[in-house]
């Protein structure tokens, strides 16, 4: 599923239907923090392109996937642009997420190797072992801080992913239940 600013893109000034349920002043906000996995699935029986709202702010979700290559790979046509991209990149700087045109091309280009087949077979075994790992510290009874461990396997999986490094175990939090 791709997104697209709907007050900019081409396909905003199409005929791209509205998600139902959408609220005054929230938007479809409410069941996008709610349940956000059923709602973004539900897109797609509403069309290829569904408008969406955040509060007031329009965005163009795109469910299929032929679409979302032609957006991603038509660079001249689907340019990023708009009031959600200008305030990301304040946030975030002009990253690969915010970045335009060449600097987005040159920024992608970089980062492809790491999503060859081969490389994601090899994330996977890091996954499993991170996984694993965290598992294998848990004791029997303890309640687990979710959230926390989740954040930290997923900090693992990604330093070990990303540049082949451990990180300090800090965030083991569990307390006997």
């Amino acid at each position: 599923m791709h997104l697209l600013d709907g007050e900019t893109s081409p396909a905003a000034s199409a005929h791209v239907p509205t998600a139902p349920a959408r609220w005054p002043l929230l938007g479809h906000s409410w069941p996008l923090l709610t349940r956000p996995r059923a709602f973004l699935l539900s897109l797609e029986k509403v069309g290829s392109l569904v408008r969406v709202y955040i509060g007031q702010l329009p965005m163009v979700f795109i469910t299929d996937p032929e679409l979302t290559r032609q957006v991603l790979h038509d660079s001249a046509t689907f340019d990023k642009g708009g009031s959600l991209y200008e305030k990301l990149s304040e946030l975030t700087g002009n990253g690969l997420l915010t970045s335009q045109s060449e600097p987005h091309k040159r920024q992608r280009r970089l980062v492809q190797p790491a999503f060859k087949k081969s490389s994601i077979k090899d994330y996977s075994s890091v996954m499993a072992e991170v996984a694993e790992g965290a598992l294998r510290d848990w004791e029997d009874g303890a309640v687990v801080d979710m959230k926390a461990a989740a954040y930290h396997i997923a900090s693992r999986i990604a330093a070990r992913s990303m540049f082949s490094a451990e990180m300090a175990d800090a965030s083991k939090r569990s307390t006997r239940g």
